[in-house]
């Protein structure tokens, strides 16, 4: 998932001063932490996109209510809340507290359960301004003091992707012995954070690899990129030729001629907004053994270049052909233009909505529905049921009560 979550816990006072720093007092008392207590941060983003300065809650969860005093207290039950707040300066930031469980009973709305306890006696919990949690990740910031007295610190944890390789390039494609080649990944996911090339006369741990082969035959190029989500290994085999001895009727190096691009065509030249555009290129000189496409993106080998654009601009084609005696590089612009209006524009259809789950449980469960649409995109979407409104192509909200519920939408 492409979103990371804040994540809530309770901790006492007296065992921060048992700790030298904040991150050893959570290590050493981790069994501590409640195992459901965490918001996506794309859930509050969705609501601060909206306007909607609604406060957001967490599962139920117990927290041990010790004191320097009484190191064996009992627990107290309740619920985190959050939701987003703009200061005197227009910023956002994280408003963050606790409401006790008694406060929630007969409620229909957190909303309610807040104004039940009443703003005065929430805790004061630290706000936290969007860039402090961003530049914060997997690192743990407390609140301020909160009259449990507990502190409730909040650790931002991202959801890492392991990188994933497209496809290995390797310019040129059929060396000669001793020739240098370099190699490239097409990859995604999230980055690597080391790269482990092997192959040739050499080993690489970079972006990009240079290696040669001292024998003919066939030679293999592999790469294995690694994070703290995972790794991921391919390879590409090349055909590495012989040198040339100029003997005989042979032709010598002297005599190939690197390509040449004499122009790149593109069709159509003006596309529109997802329209697949193809791309060939004229070329001169001897046939070139290798064919490297790149936009912005994307990439693509071989003598034919097809690509799509999702948002209107000007974009750039370029093409680098490469055989034993050299390369060429030129490039092409292309004008990507909105998707026609008027009499071309088809109004949207809504095919089907789905929602997951289909029969949520109240309150402390989101429902995620989107729909399947046909005809023109929509200019605005328009979500209604249950405790929110949305105006974007996915839609998160949830129910305060049981029963058969109606979610709705307006596509324009």
């Amino acid at each position: 998932m492409d979103d990371y979550r804040i994540e809530f816990g309770f901790f006492p006072e007296w065992a921060l001063d048992e700790a030298e720093s904040w991150p050893e007092a959570i290590a050493s008392r981790s069994d501590w932490l409640p195992s459901s207590r965490f918001l996506t941060k794309s859930r509050i983003d969705a609501r601060a996109a909206a306007n909607n300065r609604g406060w957001l809650r967490s599962s139920l969860i117990s927290a041990p209510a010790q004191s320097a005093q009484s190191p064996d207290g009992a627990e107290i039950t309740g619920r985190v809340i959050a939701r987003y707040n703009p200061d005197s300066e227009g910023r956002l930031r994280v408003e963050f507290g606790f409401v006790p469980e008694w406060a929630f009973t007969d409620t229909s709305s957190t909303a309610e359960a807040v104004e039940r306890l009443g703003a005065d006696s929430l805790p004061r919990a630290r706000y936290l301004r969007v860039a402090t949690i961003d530049a914060n990740r997997d690192i743990w910031l407390r609140s301020s003091v909160i009259d449990v007295p507990l502190r409730a610190p909040v650790v931002v944890i991202e959801q890492p992707q392991a990188p994933v390789i497209g496809g290995i390039s390797c310019a040129p494609l059929s060396p000669t012995v001793n020739e240098s080649v370099t190699c490239t990944a097409t990859l995604s996911g999230d980055a690597p954070d080391s790269y482990s090339w092997s192959g040739g006369a050499s080993s690489g741990s970079g972006a990009t690899y240079t290696t040669s082969f001292g024998t003919a035959g066939e030679a293999t190029v592999s790469l294995t990129v690694t994070n703290n989500a995972g790794s991921d290994s391919d390879s590409v085999t090349l055909t590495v030729a012989a040198a040339s001895t100029g003997d005989g009727d042979e032709s010598t190096v002297e005599d190939l001629q690197p390509p040449v691009i004499d122009g790149i065509t593109c069709s159509p030249s003006s596309p529109a907004v997802d329209e697949s555009v193809t791309c060939t290129a004229a070329l001169s000189g001897d046939a070139a053994d290798s064919w490297v496409w790149r936009t912005a993106n994307g990439s693509g080998d071989g003598s034919e270049y097809t690509t799509s654009f999702s948002k209107a601009g000007e974009y750039t084609v370029s093409l680098t052909v490469t055989n034993s005696a050299g390369n060429d590089t030129d490039s092409v612009a292309l004008t990507v233009v909105a998707a026609s209006t008027g009499e071309d524009l088809q109004p949207p259809v809504i095919d089907s909505i789905t929602c997951s789950p289909e029969s949520p449980t109240t309150e402390d469960e989101f429902v995620e529905c989107t729909a399947n649409l046909s005809g023109g995109a929509p200019d605005s979407w328009a979500w209604r049921g249950g405790a929110s409104s949305g105006n974007s192509a996915t839609y998160s909200t949830s129910f305060s009560s049981a029963g058969s519920k109606t979610v709705s939408l307006t596509v324009t």
